[in-house]
C-alpha cells in the first residue's frame, strides 16, 4: 500500500476512533439512543472495513489465488490432448489459452472480493469492541506490522510458498479448502530481517489483551477466507472452461490459413 493510502488509513483511525468515543458518550434513551447506536455501528463498520483492507488488501487477494491456481491450471492444459494437437497447427495457442485463463482467474476473484470483504468486516465488527478495532488498526497499519506483512508475502511468493499454494489450488478446485490448510501452507518468513525495535513493538502488542484476542481470532478469519474460496470455485471453474473454449475458437479463427 502506498504512502498516500497509509495516510488515509491513519486518518481513518483518528476520525473513526473519535466518532466511536463521542457516540458512546452520547447514549441516551428513545430516538436519541437509537441514533447514537446507529452512529456507533457506522463508525465500527468503518474501522472494520479499513482493517479488512490492511489484513487482506484487495490488490493482493487476486494475485495470491492466481498464484495458487497456476500450477494446477498449467498442468491440466499441458495434459490436454486436444490442445496439444492444436498446437501443431496453431503454434502459440497453448500460451494464449494459459494467459487468458490466468487473467480470468484474477477477474473472478476481483469480482468476488467485495463479498469477502463484507463478511470479514462484519466478523471483525461482531468480535471486537470499537476500542479494540481502533487498536488493531493502529498496530497493523504501523511500520513494524507492515514490514512483517511484507516478509510474509515474500515468503508466500518464494519457492516453498509456491509449492504450498499449488497444494491449496488443488484443494480449492475440489471445494474442500479449510482454515487449517491456509494456516499450515504459510512458509516460515524471514523474520530475522525485522529490526530489534520492530520485534519489540510486535511482541508488546502480541501480549496485550487486544493482541492476544486477535491471535485467537485468526482461525476464524482464515475460515471465512477458505469458505469464500470454496464458494467461488465451482462457478469459477465453469467460467474458466468457457474462457478456454472462446480463446481456442478466436485463436484458431484468427490464425486459420485462408
Amino acid at each position: 500500500m502506498n504512502r498516500k493510502a497509509w495516510s488515509a488509513v491513519a486518518i481513518a483511525v483518528g476520525l473513526c476512533g473519535g466518532q466511536v468515543a463521542f457516540a458512546q458518550s452520547s447514549l441516551g434513551t428513545g430516538t436519541d439512543a437509537t441514533s447514537a447506536r446507529a452512529h456507533i455501528k457506522a463508525s465500527t463498520d468503518s474501522v472494520a472495513a479499513a482493517l479488512v483492507e490492511v489484513i487482506t488488501p484487495s490488490d493482493t487477494v487476486a494475485p495470491m489465488v492466481r498464484h495458487g491456481a497456476e500450477p494446477r491450471l498449467l498442468r491440466e492444459l499441458a495434459a490436454n490432448p486436444d490442445l496439444s494437437s492444436l498446437e501443431e497447427t496453431y503454434p502459440g495457442i497453448t500460451a494464449a489459452v494459459q494467459q487468458a485463463a490466468l487473467a480470468s482467474i484474477e477477474q473472478i476473484v476481483t469480482r468476488g472480493y467485495p463479498s469477502l470483504a463484507a463478511r470479514q468486516r462484519d466478523l471483525l465488527a461482531t468480535e471486537f469492541t470499537p476500542k479494540e478495532l481502533t487498536e488493531l488498526l493502529a498496530f497493523l497499519s504501523g511500520p513494524a506490522a507492515r514490514h512483517m506483512s511484507a516478509l510474509e508475502r515474500e515468503a508466500v511468493h518464494g519457492q516453498a510458498g509456491s509449492s504450498n499454494l499449488a497444494q491449496l489450488g488443488d484443494k480449492s478446485a475440489q471445494g474442500n479448502l479449510t482454515s487449517q490448510d491456509l494456516r499450515t501452507a504459510m512458509p516460515q518468513p524471514h523474520f530475522e530481517k525485522l529490526s530489534p525495535l520492530e520485534v519489540a513493538e510486535i511482541n508488546k502488542f502480541s501480549v496485550s489483551p487486544t493482541g492476544r484476542k486477535y491471535t485467537a481470532f485468526i482461525p476464524r478469519w482464515t475460515g471465512v477466507l477458505s469458505g469464500w474460496i470454496n464458494e467461488i470455485a465451482p462457478s469459477g471453474q465453469a467460467e474458466l472452461r468457457n474462457v478456454v473454449l472462446n480463446t481456442v475458437n478466436s485463436y484458431t479463427a484468427m490464425h486459420s490459413k485462408k
